[in-house]
């Protein structure tokens, strides 16, 4: 199976502090114990390979919700060491059925990184307004009003836009 080999691969190159993690689509597989529901292949390959690599999956609630259907816990996170510290679901973003989810980690750079600055002057804010140009009320349907997640989600928008409509520089 390429995933178990490119995780495989992935995991030999990297020395620590390893986090991998998306949408992996194996809802069959129950991860308080480890075991695959229905036996298939792709879902019993998977878990031989994480385990093999000895990678702990920090999620423990559903991630995918669509109306009446079942929940499923299909994004996961993985590493080879407990440097998770706590994962929280949020609303979803757009018309995403997906949760997104917030992880903490106590992963510590060891030297300062270079500040980063955006060049407001260069902005390309035709592109911007459009970025953000949307039915908020749709958007915000799902959280129930809930001010908090809206903020959160607002700047998720918006920080995510900078990178694409400013330039950029790094300064100290």
């Amino acid at each position: 199976m390429k995933l178990c080999h490119e995780l495989e691969r992935l995991v030999g190159t990297v020395n620590k502090d390893l986090i991998i993690l998306g949408d992996f689509n194996f809802p069959e597989i129950n991860w308080e114990l480890y075991y695959s529901v229905n036996n298939s292949y792709g879902s019993t390959a998977f878990l031989s390979t994480i385990q093999k690599l000895f990678l702990m999956q920090h999620v423990n609630f559903p991630t995918r919700a669509r109306g009446t259907d079942t929940p499923h816990l299909l994004d996961l996170v993985f590493t080879d060491d407990s440097i998770v510290h706590n994962i929280n679901a949020l609303a979803p973003l757009g018309k995403s059925d997906h949760a997104i989810l917030m992880i903490e980690t106590n992963v510590f750079n060891n030297g300062p990184l270079p500040e980063k600055k955006f060049n407001f002057d260069k902005g390309d804010y035709e592109t911007l307004r459009s970025y953000v140009t949307c039915n908020w009320d749709e958007q915000f349907a799902s959280v129930k009003y809930d001010v908090e997640v809206i903020n959160s989600l607002i700047l998720l928008l918006l920080c995510s836009s900078y990178d694409q409509m400013t330039t950029t520089y790094h300064g100290h």
